[in-house]
């Protein structure tokens, strides 16, 4: 993330603000020191009242963020930068409703009637400073202390009577009880995590060379108390559950690299790299080279390719149902990536795009999805590969004005590592994707300018709930058959906009109309599984919103 620079001494500032969003920035720069300030505040009731579960949504956000550098002399130089947010999201819900088909033309309906509440809290902080000196003309050594915090917490009390209505949206139907459901959750994270990087850069007329170490220490602790059960006469309950667990973790990670972007000659450079990693958790020495080459075959085209060996060591989400010997044995996981790309530019500011990738992936964890939460199993023992490519053309409509077309093809797949069984497609893989935004402005009055976007994604592979009946503590299903996956339906979505630019003396003003999920598409996010018939889940889908309307303002003076 890069903030915005002043371009000259003084002053400036702005607000903003739209149906669920308000902001405030300022800048300003003397001669040896430049600071950019910004607050943030949303409270997107407009928005959360048209999801699924009705009720009483009080979201609040906000956040202050501040930047600042301070130049001691010409060749040394302090930055600063701290940020400090809370999310807050409590609801005290009224009514759940979802639709599910028995065929094409028989839709039923099951709905939640809620007593009670819930709570949610996320706040995090940032702070950080860098000092940059430039040791001589082709030299740099810059050094920096971070320190991260985050701290969130859950609470759910609720008391449910769940209704089955056997011809939905037909007011003649009367609703059934099916039973009674009571949930309680009391679930408390805190991460902290201290991180020390140095860096030095050396340059001349065909290298430049790269070295750096980095430390860090990283504490977690979360604890969770969570249960439920049901009480019916009239179909199947999902068995009782209490889960309460606390996890104590903490990591001290070294690293060191060495990098070198060599120019062969004007036409081809070649980037030499090597990453060394150590983590107290796994125990794990990790090396990690890299590869790439850049070659100017014209002053149009560019061709480019990489490789590397690349880690993800387990943390929060991996760890998180590990018992005391998966601690032991768990390792990171190993990705080799294999990417070629060629680049072509036309006369015209227009650019166009194509890389081909490939990915051998192996030491997997196995995962799942239950609703929007991603479960891992803590064992490696998996391996596969991921393998397409990306299209793309970027250029302006109109001056100043990006827009772009995208499309995106993925084939991933994996196994047991032991060979046994057939390899089946990764969860969260889409095959097919499709990005357009457009922007465009009108040429009697170029001050008004309006926009498209369209998003379109195949859909994405994921476990009924038939298949986690072997489930352990905290959810956590200990066989999993990735021989029965079943698809999500296509997302697609068109979003429209147009916008003014106004001229008000020393000001600016910038007014927006935004039309969201312009056809009301119905877009599924998450599967609900509710028992409404004796020994059988029905899928119930959990879907994003619907079409919406948003109007912004933004003042800048």
């Amino acid at each position: 993330m890069r903030y915005r620079q002043p371009e000259k001494k003084g002053w400036q500032g702005g607000v903003r603000a739209d149906l669920f969003n308000a902001g405030a920035f300022v800048i300003g720069a003397q001669e040896r020191w430049k600071a950019v300030a910004g607050i943030r505040y949303s409270n997107p009731g407009t928005f959360v009242n048209k999801l699924q579960t009705a009720g009483d949504y009080q979201p609040r956000f906000y956040d202050v963020q501040l930047s600042a550098l301070y130049q001691i002399d010409s060749t040394r130089q302090v930055e600063m930068l701290l940020v400090q947010s809370d999310n807050r999201f409590d609801l005290t819900p009224s009514r759940w409703t979802g639709n599910f088909k028995f065929n094409l033309f028989d839709v039923r309906a099951v709905e939640i009637d809620y007593q009670g509440g819930q709570e949610y809290r996320f706040s995090t902080g940032l702070q950080g400073i860098r000092y940059r000196q430039q040791i001589s003309a082709g030299q740099i050594f810059q050094i920096s202390l971070a320190r991260f915090a985050s701290d969130e917490s859950e609470y759910t009390d609720l008391l449910g009577t769940v209704y089955y209505n056997p011809g939905a949206g037909n007011p003649n139907n009367a609703d059934e009880v099916l039973k009674y459901r009571n949930e309680q959750v009391d679930n408390r994270l805190n991460l902290s995590e201290y991180r020390l990087k140095a860096k030095w850069r050396w340059s001349s007329r065909k290298h430049r060379i790269e070295a750096g170490g980095e430390w860090s220490q990283t504490r977690f602790r979360e604890r969770q108390l969570q249960g439920a059960a049901e009480d019916t006469a009239r179909s199947g309950v999902e068995n009782p559950s209490l889960w309460q667990k606390s996890l104590r973790l903490q990591r001290k990670m070294y690293a060191f690299f060495l990098q070198d972007n060599w120019a062969v000659y004007h036409r081809w450079k070649i980037r030499l790299g090597v990453r060394a990693n150590y983590q107290d958790l796994t125990g794990e020495t990790l090396l990690s080279p890299r590869l790439g080459m850049d070659f100017l075959a014209s002053p149009r085209n560019r061709l480019y390719a990489n490789w590397g060996v690349y880690y993800q060591p387990p943390f929060f989400y991996e760890l998180r149902y590990a018992s005391p010997q998966d601690l032991a044995n768990i390792k990171s996981q190993r990705a080799v990536h294999y990417v070629a790309g060629w680049e072509h530019r036309f006369q015209r500011p227009l650019r166009f795009q194509a890389e081909w990738f490939y990915k051998a992936l192996d030491r997997l964890l196995p995962f799942y999805q239950q609703e929007l939460q991603l479960v891992y199993l803590p064992r490696n023992r998996h391996r596969g590969y991921a393998a397409g490519f990306d299209l793309q053309i970027q250029g302006e409509l109109a001056p100043g004005l990006n827009s772009w077309i995208g499309y995106g093809y993925l084939k991933a797949r994996e196994r047991p590592a032991n060979g046994e069984g057939r390899a089946f497609p990764r969860l969260l893989g889409q095959s097919h994707t499709l990005r357009i935004f457009l922007q465009d402005k009108s040429a009697v009055h170029p001050n008004i300018q309006a926009h498209v976007r369209l998003l379109y994604g195949s859909g994405y592979y994921y476990l009924p709930e038939t298949d986690l009946s072997a489930t352990g503590p905290g959810g956590l299903a200990e066989i999993l058959d990735y021989q029965n996956l079943r698809k999500y339906q296509a997302f697609a979505r068109a979003d429209l906009g147009l916008s003014g630019n106004f001229k008000i003396g020393p000001a600016q003003l910038i007014a927006m109309a935004e039309v969201l999920n312009v056809f009301n598409n119905i877009n599924v996010a998450s599967y609900r599984w509710i028992q409404v018939f004796a020994g059988e889940s029905v899928r119930i889908p959990n879907i994003y919103t619907r079409r919406f309307f948003n109007l912004r303002l933004e003042l800048t003076i």
